[in-house]
């Protein structure tokens, strides 16, 4: 069963599909390829993949492990995972439909069966991400197993009131947008679930705003609104995200900074 945010999520990228997957900051290869050094995969690993989406990030690891298998909820993307692999010949590869906030959502994938469960760029859409990390904690081999969690990160200063802006003009663009943890928050919840952080990384991708809103398909009243707060932001400073003002091809074009941060962690019992 599926909740009503679950709903949105489904509805959102099925109607971003094509153009979410092609987005410069999902398709990236050399960002793909750091989250898979991250990972530290090996040629005899199992990997599952939550919220795979187009299966970029599963893709990227078949040639390095012995199957990958990648979850979501959106049957859109996942058919243009399916061709995508097709199309490179991939046969360690498949993609299975599954909630991975649920207790019983993936009960058809046995506890312990693989080495990495890795999330890219979706805890932001979970409602529940505490299961979604319990869920990758449980399909992890105890002692060996590592969780890697990639996702931009909120600001955690000003009693939240920073991120709480930034989370407003994010669901004022993409509805299926909950919030942005804190570095504390997200190394919080992985104690809770029995992993150890192993590897912290940080870094930063520059969004440029109208292939943002272009994924998205932002309708002109909502984009009107973000780009008003975008603006108090870029003179007030109130998120973190730096917005600014760039000359491109002679037009002047407004970017921002999505803060990235990559967390492994082992599962230790």
């Amino acid at each position: 069963m599926i909740t009503s945010h679950q709903s949105l999520i489904q509805a959102e990228f099925t109607k971003q599909g094509a153009n979410f997957a092609t987005a410069p900051s999902i398709v990236d290869p050399s960002r793909i390829a750091r989250l898979v050094a991250a990972s530290n995969p090996k040629p005899t690993d199992r990997v599952v993949e939550f919220a795979t989406g187009p299966g970029h990030v599963a893709l990227g690891f078949a040639p390095h492990v012995k199957e990958i298998v990648g979850v979501d909820i959106t049957e859109a993307l996942l058919e243009i995972a399916n061709r995508s692999k097709t199309d490179r010949g991939i046969t360690n590869a498949s993609f299975i439909t599954g909630n991975v906030e649920s207790p019983t959502g993936l009960s058809s994938l046995p506890s312990a069966s693989f080495d990495i469960a890795v999330c890219r760029l979706a805890f932001h859409h979970f409602q529940n991400p505490a299961q979604a990390l319990r869920e990758m904690s449980r399909l992890v081999k105890p002692v060996t197993g590592r969780v890697v969690v990639q996702d931009v990160h909120g600001s955690g200063v000003d009693g939240g009131k920073r991120r709480d802006f930034q989370d407003e003009w994010e669901t004022l663009r993409d509805p299926s947008h909950t919030k942005f943890l804190t570095l504390p928050e997200l190394t919080t919840a992985f104690g809770e679930c029995g992993l150890e952080v192993e590897v912290i990384q940080t870094d930063d991708v520059i969004q440029k705003v109208d292939r943002w809103f272009q994924t998205t398909q932002t309708p002109p009243e909502s984009r009107a609104k973000v780009l008003e707060m975008l603006e108090r932001d870029m003179k007030e400073d109130l998120s973190g995200a730096r917005p600014y003002y760039s000359d491109v091809d002679g037009e002047k074009t407004m970017f921002f900074t999505h803060r990235m941060v990559t967390i492994v962690g082992r599962r230790i019992r």
